[in-house]
């Protein structure tokens, strides 16, 4: 970019990744008034035009067929973009900076690539901020108009161009997924997916170490729902569906170094170095207090955490019997402090009441012990990383 001459400060454009988006944050409410509605029958222009969608000339608007958001796309300037164009400033400034940005893209003559612009909508002049990409439909990946550090993206440490390749086409299917593009075929993609699901089902249902990300009753609905899909022909939902599953089998295969020379393939293979970390001594301690409990709590979180990896299917079993357990653990220091208190109001005796008093005082030990060390877990769980599943 250094070579050319271009009429925005280079740091008013900024290279994005899809996955850095504001579309789950909460937005302002859009002010409402009462209007007249137009009779369709005697003014039919008039009601049409009240219930359509004004747009800049050779953009088309698209909702996401889940989460309803609109997006739109101009075929000619191959430029898609989440903000609003119905709002003439906010076109103005897309169409700014599709112009400013002309200097960069002449400089390839590649020509099969979307551009992705997110305009800033503050209310200052001028042309703001732009955040962008661009879409490689046919290296299922995303790229920027200038190098790019994967640091300064937010992207982990690559460790081979595998890597490199398998986190890019993550992003690349979130965007498919967000703003499925209307004028790409995916139905062959998606076939390819089905044969996907069944190998991997095959794999839940026959092996206890699978690293499938899904269950193999998931497999199975993913699978139908799939097919289900793919049978109407509609090209926006057939799109939206492969890149949700497209991504959430991405991520699991950069977890699971997929295609890479030492991939996982046993879930309980350490590939990463992530190994369980020491018990410290106050813990030691305070199992051989608690009878090696809290231990065999821990050895059996660390079963499923595995090189600090756990499916969401194990981890919610684990969960539903640590709750379980708890619940009956609870009870039991509820009797034993009820019968601490008895003995304490009837004997007269200094030893039963000693004893009643230690029992009581580790019964309510052990009880908040126990519930801050399940509230810990779910919160290690809760933040850990995992494959979907």
């Amino acid at each position: 970019m250094n070579m050319v001459q271009t009429s925005f400060p280079a740091d008013s454009l900024q290279e994005q990744l899809p996955s850095n988006t504001q579309r789950y944050e909460n937005t302002p409410p859009v002010p409402s008034s009462a209007i007249v509605i137009p009779s369709g029958l005697l003014s039919p222009q008039s009601f049409r035009d009240r219930i359509s969608t004004n747009l800049p000339d050779g953009w088309q608007c698209y909702q996401n067929p889940a989460e309803g958001r609109s997006y739109f796309r101009n075929s000619t300037l191959r430029i898609m973009t989440e903000s609003n164009i119905t709002d003439e400033r906010i076109s103005r400034r897309v169409m700014d900076w599709s112009r400013a940005i002309v200097p960069l893209i002449n400089r390839s003559t590649r020509d099969d690539y979307d551009i992705v612009l997110n305009v800033s909508e503050s209310v200052e002049g001028g042309m703001g901020r732009c955040g962008y990409y661009l879409v490689d439909y046919d290296s299922e990946a995303i790229f920027w108009l200038r190098d790019v550090s994967t640091t300064l993206m937010g992207l982990p440490d690559v460790r081979s161009s595998m890597h490199l390749k398998h986190l890019l086409s993550e992003q690349f299917w979130i965007h498919c997924e967000y703003m499925p593009p209307p004028h790409r075929n995916f139905t062959p993609r998606a076939q390819g997916l089905l044969a996907t699901l069944g190998t991997l089902c095959i794999d839940a249902s026959s092996s206890t170490g699978s690293v499938s990300p899904f269950h193999q009753d998931e497999c199975e609905m993913y699978s139908r729902s799939l097919a289900q899909v793919l049978k109407t022909g509609r090209t926006i939902e057939i799109n939206w569906c492969l890149a949700r599953l497209q991504s959430l089998l991405t991520q699991s295969r950069i977890i699971n170094l997929f295609g890479e020379p030492n991939a996982r393939a046993d879930r309980n293979v350490v590939v990463n170095g992530q190994t369980a970390p020491l018990e410290t001594a106050t813990f030691v301690l305070w199992s051989i207090i608690m009878f090696n409990i809290p231990s065999i709590y821990l050895t059996r979180w660390n079963a499923i955490w595995v090189d600090r990896v756990t499916y969401t299917r194990e981890w919610k079993k684990l969960t539903k019997d640590l709750t379980e357990e708890f619940l009956y653990g609870l009870i039991t220091s509820g009797v034993i402090v009820i019968a601490s208190i008895v003995l304490l109001e009837l004997s007269t005796s200094g030893a039963v009441r000693s004893f009643a008093a230690a029992a009581m005082i580790l019964a309510l030990c052990g009880g908040y012990y126990a519930a801050s060390l399940f509230s810990t877990l779910r919160t290690l769980g809760l933040y850990s990383r995992y494959t979907l599943g």
